[in-house]
């Protein structure tokens, strides 16, 4: 139902080889497992009582992934089919015309939306009126069946809450995000009414729902908390018992379980191996730079390419450094013009003309003659009309010195590509004797392999992060199974006496090449645990806060929280803000995955803020810079958050600069079990009368999971607030170990 494929999108990435990922999430793991509990949940019951065939969970599940926006389709059939299968074909008449009536309603009505919610569409009163209206559709009208149909009603709704709070904890399996008690609880009573149906099933008393309970609420105690796995305990034993009609004491022994397990975890962490302990780790980010940034940017009148590679301070060193080599180039290519009616102005450098054309050739890479009388007209030098006769030559004269101009640019640019060359070949850390004694080493480990190498390049970063590039001649397999790969790793391994990860890969029989490309670079010292939760004001439909994070050119996992505002434009969507945050955070991705040195990204970010007038655009920003390998923190601090490192022993909380061009790296070194937890403003001004109300908070915490540091500052944040959002709500939580 909610898998809208166009034609022209399906066609469009048919053009491109690619195969459309709408189809395959059908049956992504998390989907997969929905429609096997729908399938399961629809038989659940005891009777083919009416009332029982209106019980509605099949049509609950149904109506809750229609709201949740999974393939609502597939979950729709698997419950008429699960409720065909107990209960006969009245039950699939009943639940066929509730789904034909709540299809009429939604045709009719249009639902509310919400898509920071699990509830993204506000189902809730449709399947309220559907069930009422089916009640009554098969049974006679009186005073009793108001109140049962009333009853079944509700109960309908409440089953339907409890199945679209239950989806987000089937992400978690795939895709690391904080969950609340409620999700988690919402989870466990969804699987255990699932398992009911399969009660019958053992021998003796032992029965296989109760062993499947029973570790299902060890796993929620173990993985999210006592408190988390006592309240699972309880509703697991109070569905089991009424479904399966098992004894309701079982209440009291699922509870006990995962409170004492939960428990257990707390004060034996340290007992485990670090593949059992209780965190996730987030994926690191591609580094791509999101489709459509570059245009988007272009729109503010921002230029990417200036905001890449160059900087418009002309303080700053590097452009002078650009700008001098430019100079004798130009200089050399205008000897000869000396009688150049611009010659003298160029020459003399008069009000600092030739800067003034540099920049232009950096924005625009080429000097017309429109652009060069717009420079002098700025300095009131004007130029008589140009025109192509004999009286007057100012034209060509013109065009000639734009000639040189140009060419000079062309100079300029072929000399910088050689600077940066012999800088990136200085950049490799290793001295030469080293590099060879490493690559024979490499090269006759793999020749005993029969792996013939075609180039070797071994190199360290300024960390000291060792970074191996081969090329190896092509396998021929196409199934994968002889990839060179292990035979590489296992070599290199055993040389450096460390790990190394393989970190790209490009297969000669995939790309049709004769060689295969291998890179693999030192393994991070630090893992890092991401957990983050965001809420957008009550008035708005859309958050105007960002967190993006991606990986830098630097191999630095870095997060770009940006906090935009309206300038007091009335906009109820939240739009203005979303794009002001957009636009900031494109910005600093765009410069950190193309700038190595953090001191150059730095000072390209100041400069570019300053070109593109954040004040017009209405933003600010923070950046976090994680070196998970030599464990170490560089953070770009702004005003719209707070940010704090919360360690064994202390909360400190980072400063910010007064004014965004002054600002400066903040560094910190790593410890193991340190946290860095960022809030937006909107979190901290939910309690004036005690601004320090968070440091205080998370002095008190003793949980380490970040996704439940991230719950409890929310939580206090809407409780201060009175459950009354008035602005972007913003947590971001991060937790560093040693391997």
């Amino acid at each position: 139902m909610n898998q809208n494929i166009s034609k022209e999108s399906y066609t469009k990435d048919k053009k491109k080889g690619q195969t459309d990922n709408r189809f395959s999430s059908l049956f992504s793991i998390r989907n997969i497992i929905i429609y096997i509990l729908t399938l399961l949940i629809s038989m659940a019951g005891g009777s083919n009582d009416l009332n029982f065939l209106i019980i509605p969970l099949g049509f609950s599940m149904g109506v809750a992934a229609i709201s949740y926006e999974i393939p609502s389709l597939i979950v729709i059939l698997c419950s008429l089919v699960g409720a065909t299968i107990k209960y006969g074909f009245g039950a699939l008449g009943i639940n066929s015309v509730a789904y034909l009536i709540l299809f009429l309603l939604l045709i009719i009505f249009r639902p509310r939306r919400n898509d920071t919610t699990n509830e993204k569409l506000r189902l809730g009163r449709f399947e309220l009126i559907c069930i009422f209206i089916v009640y009554f559709i098969f049974r006679k009208i009186s005073w009793p069946t108001i109140f049962e149909a009333a009853t079944i009603s509700l109960l309908g709704y409440s089953f339907y809450k409890l199945f679209v709070n239950a989806f987000d904890f089937f992400n978690s399996f795939t895709i690391n995000q904080a969950l609340t008690n409620e999700e988690v609880v919402a989870a466990a009573a969804t699987i255990t009414i699932a398992i009911s149906t399969i009660s019958t099933y053992g021998f003796g008393a032992f029965y296989l729902s109760n062993f499947l309970c029973i570790s299902l609420i060890l796993f929620i105690g173990w993985r999210y908390g006592y408190f988390s796995g006592m309240l699972s305990g309880l509703i697991s034993g109070v569905i089991i018992s009424m479904f399966a009609n098992i004894s309701i004491y079982l209440c009291l022994i699922y509870a006990l379980t995962g409170l004492v397990i939960g428990i257990y975890k707390k004060i034996n962490f340290e007992t485990v191996p670090d593949w059992a302990k209780p965190t996730k780790m987030l994926p690191v980010s591609s580094g791509e730079i999101e489709e459509g940034t570059e245009e988007y940017l272009q729109t503010f009148g921002i230029n990417v390419e200036e905001i890449k590679n160059k900087t418009l301070d002309r303080k700053d060193p590097s452009y002078q450094k650009k700008i001098n080599i430019y100079k004798k180039k130009l200089f050399n290519n205008i000897d000869d013009l000396q009688d150049n009616l611009l010659y003298d102005y160029i020459f003399t450098n008069n009000g600092n003309l030739i800067e003034d054309m540099f920049d232009v050739l950096l924005n625009k890479n080429i000097m017309t003659e429109k652009s060069i009388k717009s420079i002098l007209s700025q300095q009131n030098i004007y130029l008589a009309d140009q025109k192509s006769d004999s009286q007057n030559n100012n034209a060509e004269e013109i065009r000639t010195m734009v000639r040189a101009i140009n060419i000079s640019y062309r100079e300029y640019k072929d000399e910088i590509a050689k600077v940066l060359k012999i800088a990136e070949k200085k950049k490799t850390f290793v001295n030469a004797d080293e590099e060879k004694l490493v690559t024979d080493k490499i090269k006759d480990a793999l020749l005993e392999k029969n792996i013939i190498t075609d180039g070797i390049l071994y190199e360290k970063d300024k960390c000291g992060r060792k970074i191996i590039k081969i090329c190896t001649n092509r396998c021929g397999d196409e199934s994968g199974d002889s990839c060179f790969y292990k035979h590489i790793s296992s070599i290199i391994n055993k040389i450096f006496l460390e790990n190394l990860d393989l970190v790209h890969q490009n297969c000669g029989v995939r790309t049709n090449s004769p060689i295969c490309k291998f890179e693999f670079v030192s393994q991070n010292k630090f893992v890092m645990d991401v957990a983050k939760k965001q809420l957008k004001r009550d008035d708005k439909e859309k958050i105007g806060e960002l967190i993006e994070v991606f990986t830098g050119l630097n191999r630095n996992i870095s997060f770009s929280f940006s906090d935009g505002y309206e300038s007091n434009i009335e906009d109820n969507a939240n739009d203005i803000a979303y794009n002001n945050s957009k636009v900031v955070n494109g910005i600093i991705r765009t410069i950190y995955e193309k700038e190595e040195n953090d001191d150059l990204a730095h000072s390209q970010l100041i400069s570019s803020i300053k070109a593109a007038d954040l004040k017009q655009i209405a933003a600010d920003y923070d950046y976090i810079g994680c070196n998970l390998f030599e464990g170490n923190l560089k953070i770009i601090k702004g005003n719209s958050s707070e940010i704090f490192i919360k360690s064994a022993r202390d909360v400190i909380r980072v400063n910010a600069s007064q004014k965004a061009e002054d600002s400066r790296y903040i560094e910190r070194q790593l410890q193991d079990n340190d946290m860095l937890v960022l809030v937006s403003s909107g979190v901290v001004q939910t309690n004036l009368d005690n601004p320090d109300w968070i440091k205080a908070l998370l002095k008190d915490i003793h949980t380490d999971v970040p996704e439940n540091i991230a719950d409890i500052i929310i939580s206090q944040a809407k409780t201060n607030s009175e459950k009354k959002i008035r602005n972007d709500m913003s947590v971001l939580v991060l937790k560093f170990r040693f391997k």
